[in-house]
């Protein structure tokens, strides 16, 4: 499962690179992890969006941490088969919530700081007139940083010899 897994974050990161996906972090079927699971589906955004209507309709803030939540307790399987589909391939809930906020420790760790320029007047009465400040860790809804996250991972999951043999 894990090599499908692999291509597809290496997919979804060229593809983010070359602007064939629209990228938005605040849609489910283009963010972070709605870029993946295209990747791993061959589904489209509006294929995504007809996956994920329910939530779309009866949630104010629909997200992929709030999709992986609905799941039977007593057996633990998902109730929404686009998260059944998700976790065939290898994913867990918690690889799905570590994703959308670009938050999995592993990946973080081969991750470099980098300096940002900010607007001065936007955080001036956080950080007086500096306008630059040192990330620690990628920003979620950068897709810069979530190309590069996406390759880190695909790397740790290979290095991890988690590929089908």
């Amino acid at each position: 499962m894990k090599t499908k897994l692999i291509t597809a974050l290496r997919t979804a990161a060229k593809a983010l690179e070359d602007n064939v996906f629209d990228y938005d972090w605040a849609e489910p079927e283009s963010c972070n992890c709605g870029v993946v699971v295209a990747a791993l589906t061959g589904k489209s955004i509006n294929e995504l969006r007809e996956w994920t209507e329910y939530y779309h309709e009866n949630l104010d803030n629909p997200s992929w941490t709030t999709f992986v939540g609905y799941y039977c307790p007593v057996t633990g399987i998902p109730k929404n088969q686009l998260l059944k589909t998700l976790f065939d391939y290898g994913l867990t809930a918690k690889d799905i919530v570590e994703l959308e906020y670009l938050l999995n420790p592993k990946v973080l760790a081969k991750m470099p700081q980098r300096t940002v320029t900010i607007e001065p007047n936007i955080f001036k009465k956080f950080f007086g007139a500096r306008t630059q400040i040192i990330i620690k860790r990628p920003y979620c809804r950068n897709k810069a940083d979530l190309i590069y996250y996406l390759r880190t991972w695909a790397d740790i999951l290979t290095e991890e010899g988690q590929m089908d043999i």
